[in-house]
């Protein structure tokens, strides 16, 4: 299952590099800048390779739709290695690269709506922030009737695992509260404060906004973290999102269902920030998948990749590892036991792909 993550994993010069290294992620970025062309006044790629001059990722209206990019660019690229996701999630922000590679919004559509609602968000910046707390939402709610309409739960990832949303002042109180609890609650600075009722003043503007975007039934399965449900016809359109803004994001809820029947969960990411949460409720059901992120904050944005390719082919999942190698590379045979002239493998256990252990080791060379 491929898990697109909201806003936070974004990082300066992120995947940059990749432009160079794969054809397939450049293509696929060059095809999103086309797309958002029409709704922005800056440049995609001089962000990603963070340029002199570039737009600021501290701006909302960058850091979303240039998350967007790179999420749908990291898609295209694993599914050039063979890695065909069984279904989507997104969290937040994270669900419209979800529908995009769903095929439950075309591109263009997907761009518009992270680009324009993006923007309307921009007003109300400075005006609020977010907590990630590492408690129960159970042990959490009761806590926030002291500060009545000035904090909320923003979404709740995983089972010891809540993120609030609220007024600075108060969030700043209940952190310090926690904090000398010896609770390790740690502000996430996004400058905004979504997935609350108080978004609902950007209503009218979103919908109008959004109004000529067409949804389609998704080619593959996608299921919403709003609603719990499988996205089951052309649903997501202006009203969706904007109940994706002003609602809380049931992260937990949904992937516990979906956890016993998955093999692997694959982070599609610049740098994961879901991990915890997808450990504990695959810990929490007994659920036995493998948890793979795509990127790193600060590395060699390839040699992540093809790293986290190798993870996942480890646990089990098919990997077609062609395009990492010249088009008239040839596969050898593996040398047999030193001392029996046989291959030697344990049995019962699925080995890795031969070629995924050559190519990261090409890398480490």
């Amino acid at each position: 299952m491929f898990v697109f993550p909201g806003q936070g994993p974004q990082w300066t010069g992120m995947a940059g590099d990749l432009l160079d290294a794969s054809d397939v992620f450049r293509a696929r970025v060059e095809e999103c800048a086309t797309a958002l062309g029409p709704h922005i006044d800056w440049d995609l790629e001089a962000v990603l390779r963070d340029t002199p001059g570039a737009a600021s990722l501290e701006r909302a209206d960058v850091a979303q739709p240039a998350l967007f990019a790179v999420m749908v660019s990291l898609a295209a690229l694993w599914q050039s290695f063979g890695v065909e996701p069984d279904a989507v999630v997104g969290h937040g922000i994270g669900e419209i690269s979800a529908a995009v590679v769903s095929g439950a919004l075309s591109l263009e559509d997907g761009a518009r709506v992270v680009a324009l609602w993006s923007k309307a968000m921009s007003a109300a910046v400075g005006q609020g922030t977010t907590l990630s707390v590492p408690l129960p939402v159970a042990e959490v709610t009761p806590r926030l009737s002291a500060w009545q309409d000035r904090l909320f739960v923003s979404s709740v990832d995983g089972p010891r695992l809540v993120t609030l949303s609220g007024d600075v002042e108060a969030v700043e109180a209940l952190q310090g509260e926690l904090v000398t609890e010896g609770v390790r609650a740690r502000r996430v600075h996004t400058g905004l404060a979504p997935h609350r009722a108080r978004m609902e003043v950007l209503r009218e503007e979103v919908l109008g906004l959004l109004e000529p975007i067409r949804p389609r039934t998704p080619t593959l399965p996608m299921y919403s973290t709003g609603t719990g449900e499988l996205v089951d016809g052309p649903v997501l359109d202006g009203t969706y999102w904007m109940s994706n803004l002003t609602g809380t994001v049931n992260f937990a809820r949904t992937v516990r269902e979906l956890a016993p029947g998955t093999d692997a969960f694959v982070e599609i990411t610049p740098h994961p920030v879901l991990d915890m949460a997808l450990r504990q409720i695959t810990e929490d059901v007994g659920a036995d998948a493998a948890i793979v992120g795509t990127l790193r904050r600060g590395e060699d944005g390839q040699r992540r990749f093809l790293t986290s390719l190798a993870q996942l082919n480890a646990s089990g999942a098919g990997v077609d590892w062609r395009p990492a190698f010249p088009a008239d590379a040839a596969v050898v045979e593996l040398p047999t036991y030193a001392f029996q002239r046989r291959g030697y493998w344990l049995e019962g256990l699925a080995a890795p792909d031969a070629t995924g252990i050559a190519a990261v080791a090409a890398l480490q060379a």
